[in-house]
């Protein structure tokens, strides 16, 4: 509308689309039925043609879901990408370039940002199809909205981390005890109860490192960490370990990278060898005679695509639904089998976090696959090495040679404290302990030690604020650098990114692995004599 200098209304612009045609269609009763039900669609049912931001249809909760108008989307003032929040857009891209290249269908959670600023949870379920032979392939499907599911599920995930670092400091002190134990004399009978109660230990750290993963994964508070990995290296590594596996248990295990790989890619090699060792792993553990097949093929658009083949006892056609929900088990018999149920639930997320998906296909009696595509996109060069990969660090006073190295451990659990303490005095350290971070910052001033452990999470002054006041500190009187361990019991990304902004030179994680305790005071002992 164009209005004069007094504000008064000259001139009118529109569109008029002639919708006779339409409006025929729907007095029919079947096409009032259908609009009906469309009107009353519980979520939102859409088409949209490829690379056109208005809908083709749009019907349902629109208003109740988003907070725009119908008439908003199909008259081209607001579209769906830009409802889609930043950090989630380039998954629901990856997920459309995957239905074109792929077919099928996508199930896909992720964020929206409503009218009101608010942010909401939704589910989009959609597939590729024409709507006759002349027409373009447009994208259907429908959207619901689990913002309260995914509410439940946070909750859920908080209670499960809090649970997991509960169980993890006197598990440290288990594990830790038992380690120490180990290197005192002790009958035959001795040795085998302590590792019957190191291998238990050893399971429940394990169960809890699946759960909270999982956790993870669901929260999306997992990322990626892609660079660039040598691809068919890297399949060696992981698989000629799993051969040996398998030429134990009597099988054989063959892997046929297709001659077509890229020779470099880049992706996440952690998560990658998680989802193929799982996979390969079930089929050598439930395959009693025959052969384990792996298959590595690269399918277009820097996709690569992975498959599990091996001649086991296969899945029975009503569980196949249920073998990537958590705890279930393809076959009723295999409950008895070792193993959290969780790990292809695991899978899964992971699959799909790395833009691809995965499928299972089985005949009772003959076998099952399992097949996955990930994005991998070709690299020219392997990536740079990083600071932490050369070891350049700050510089530290040297230590004499005669003189012991010196620890300051704060850690408010007494056991756990006593523990770190009998391990750092058996590795030739001098230790003082304290139970709190203003404590730990007092004993560092007083001193001067070669290596801070602090405890992340303890009853007054938390570890990372006691790092961050050490490098204050330092900074201020310029003293020298100290080496800072943060310990915790939280194995979670953003816990160690915290400790790492706070100062923080290295991380452990609770229960300490012996081997990764050694190597901190090894590169500990480095920077004090460097």
């Amino acid at each position: 509308m164009a209005r004069d200098a007094e504000g008064f209304p000259r001139q009118v612009l529109g569109i008029h689309t002639d919708i006779s045609e339409l409006k025929a269609a729907e007095q029919s009763p079947r096409d009032q039925r259908y609009r009906r039900f469309l009107e009353d669609f519980i979520g939102i049912a859409y088409q949209r043609r490829l690379g056109e931001p208005a809908p083709v249809l749009l019907r349902g909760m629109v208003a109740e879901i988003t907070g725009y108008n119908q008439a908003d989307f199909m008259g081209g003032h607001c579209d769906w990408t830009s409802l889609i929040h930043p950090e989630d857009r380039e998954r629901v891209r990856q997920r459309i370039r995957v239905l074109i290249a792929e077919g099928g269908t996508s199930d896909l959670n992720y964020r929206i940002v409503h009218r009101d600023g608010s942010v909401r949870w939704v589910r989009d379920i959609g597939r590729l199809v024409r709507l006759n032979s002349q027409e373009d392939w447009v994208l259907q499907g429908a959207i619901y909205d689990i913002t309260e599911q995914k509410e439940a599920e946070r909750a859920r995930d908080t209670f499960l981390a809090a649970v997991s670092h509960d169980l993890r400091t006197p598990l440290n002190t288990i594990a830790g005890f038992c380690g120490l134990l180990a290197d005192t004399p002790l009958t035959p009978r001795q040795e085998e109860y302590l590792g019957y109660c190191r291998n238990a230990a050893g399971q429940l750290e394990g169960l809890i490192d699946t759960l909270l993963e999982l956790s993870r994964l669901h929260a999306g508070g997992l990322r990626l960490q892609p660079r660039t990995l040598r691809l068919r290296q890297f399949l060696h590594e992981q698989l000629a370990p799993l051969e040996h596996q398998a030429r134990n248990q009597g099988l054989t295990l063959h892997w046929h990278p297709d001659e077509r790989l890229p020779g470099i890619v880049r992706g996440d090699p952690t998560r990658l060898a998680q989802v193929l060792n799982n996979l390969v792993g079930n089929a050598i553990k439930f395959t009693e005679r025959g052969s384990v097949a792996v298959y590595v093929t690269p399918e277009g658009d820097e996709r690569i695509s992975f498959r599990v083949s091996d001649t086991g006892p296969g899945i029975p056609e009503a569980l196949r639904a249920s073998v990537f929900e958590p705890f279930a088990r393809g076959d009723p018999a295999l409950h008895l089998a070792p193993g959290s149920g969780l790990g292809l639930a695991i899978c899964k997320e992971l699959v799909a976090l790395m833009g691809g998906r995965i499928e299972v296909t089985s005949t009772e009696g003959c076998g099952t696959t399992f097949s996955f595509t990930v994005s991998l996109p070709t690299c020219e060069a392997t990536d740079a090495p990083t600071e932490a990969d050369t070891g350049v660090h700050a510089p530290r006073r040297p230590i004499p040679g005669d003189t012991p190295p010196q620890a300051v451990v704060a850690e408010d659990e007494p056991t756990s404290a006593l523990l770190l303490s009998k391990l750092l005095q058996r590795a030739g350290w001098e230790v003082t302990t304290v139970s709190d971070g203003e404590e730990a910052i007092a004993a560092w001033q007083q001193a001067q030690p070669d290596l801070m452990i602090l405890d992340m999470q303890m009853s007054h002054t938390n570890g990372d604020r006691a790092a961050t006041r050490i490098r204050e500190l330092e900074r201020r009187h310029r003293v020298p650098y100290t080496p800072i361990v943060i310990l915790t019991a939280h194995a979670l990304d953003d816990v160690r990114e915290r400790a790492l902004q706070a100062g923080c030179d290295r991380y452990l994680t609770k229960p300490v692995a012996t081997d990764a305790l050694h190597a901190v005071l090894d590169w500990a002992r480095g920077q004090s004599s460097g």
